[in-house]
């Protein structure tokens, strides 16, 4: 009788596959990677008539094997891992890839959840405040807008662009006729929006926050847009969009997102990311050498247009500092996912909008536009 700790041929196979290319795997090694769940078991066929079985690698297992012997190190989380070699288009298990994307989305501010200060706050509203502080103190969430836009801002008003030109400040009926919402406040309802859904979003809510995130004393006519639709004669509560906006915790609804979409859309969703990052790269290299230059270009002409539009959330998400961790990255690509399903329920409830304005490359990039966007849109 074979000894439990032999190697079955199949296994026997993926590591001389690994060795003829260079790669020392052990069986050990092969056996964490497995329990993992970063690599199928071995298929397994009765030969019958008392003969046994024979097993062989699952399509893609070789890859898979020669990927982790490269870049598998000491300590390193396996969802991280499931996550990088999905990056990278290697045949990860499809359930150690949708594990990983929800242990991203749980880890959205679990730390703070979990401090144990919530304990004896019953209020939701207190909650918020309690957790929106904890964030602050650790350095998240605690700057809304990187500092690399900030000075580009600033950069570019000193170069003698009015971000409040008269022609602007027409168009934004609340410019100068209200106290900038607190940065605390700020995260508070993020917090209270993550939480709760739509039951915590609200037009002013809206429009403060895109005041905050936009260029400092600028007029904002999206923001007015916004904290206004409810007043104007066809009036529009946004927490009133039915079927648009997500019920109850967010972080529920973007699991739900990553456990149904189909992998290509998963891994399209991750490329986006990259896209867009490489896109608000290049866009502040191109403004910030037209500054270095002392000149009123067309690129700083287009991150003038473009701080006043929604293309700005973009730039945010995308410019923070440091290189994401994978699981910043998943969560990112699972927000992208979230807004893409939200616009496409938006269209289902609403498809006499001006859906061609976002062909626009002010509104929306083309990167932006090539995932959010469904064909039917």
């Amino acid at each position: 009788m074979p000894s439990p700790d032999a190697l079955s041929p199949a296994d026997q196979e993926l590591i001389g596959y690994a060795a003829a290319r260079g790669e020392i795997v052990t069986p050990k090694r092969l056996r964490i990677w497995r329990a993992r769940g970063l690599v199928e078991r071995n298929v397994v066929r009765r030969l019958g008539r008392g003969r046994g079985t024979v097993s062989r690698p699952t399509d893609g297992a070789k890859e898979m094997v020669l990927w982790l012997a490269r870049n598998a190190k000491p300590g390193g989380r396996p969802d991280d891992l499931a996550l990088r070699a999905f990056a990278d288009g290697m045949p990860v298990p499809e359930a150690a890839v949708r594990t990983a994307f929800r242990v991203a989305v749980d880890r959205l501010m679990s730390q703070a959840e979990q401090s144990g200060e919530l304990a004896g706050i019953g209020d939701p509203q207190q909650q918020a405040e309690v957790l929106a502080q904890r964030l602050a103190a650790t350095g998240r969430l605690a700057t809304l807008v990187p500092a690399r836009i900030r000075r580009l801002d600033e950069a570019i008003r000193d170069l003698g662009v009015d971000w409040s030109a008269p022609q602007l400040a027409a168009l934004d009926r609340g410019v100068g006729m209200m106290e900038p919402a607190r940065v605390a406040d700020l995260l508070t309802t993020a917090v209270e929006i993550i939480r709760t859904g739509r039951g915590a979003v609200h037009n002013q809510a809206l429009g403060d926050f895109f005041r905050a995130v936009a260029p400092s004393n600028a007029a904002n006519p999206i923001a007015s847009l916004i904290e206004h639709l409810d007043v104007d004669d066809e009036g529009l509560a946004v927490q009133d969009l039915d079927g648009v906006l997500f019920e109850g915790d967010i972080r529920d609804g973007l699991r739900q997102l990553v456990a149904g979409a189909p992998l290509p859309l998963l891994h399209h969703a991750w490329q986006s990311v990259d896209q867009i990052r490489a896109w608000a790269h290049e866009f502040c290299c191109a403004a910030e050498a037209e500054v270095a230059a002392r000149r009123v270009g067309p690129s700083v002409l287009a991150w003038f247009r473009a701080s006043l539009m929604p293309t700005r959330m973009f730039l945010i998400s995308v410019l923070k500092p440091g290189r994401p961790s994978p699981a910043e990255h998943a969560r990112t690509a699972a927000e992208l996912l979230m807004i893409r399903d939200m616009l496409g329920r938006l269209h289902t409830v609403m498809p006499g909008l001006q859906w061609d304005l976002l062909d626009n490359p002010d509104l929306m990039p083309d990167c932006v536009r090539a995932f959010l966007v469904p064909a039917r849109l």
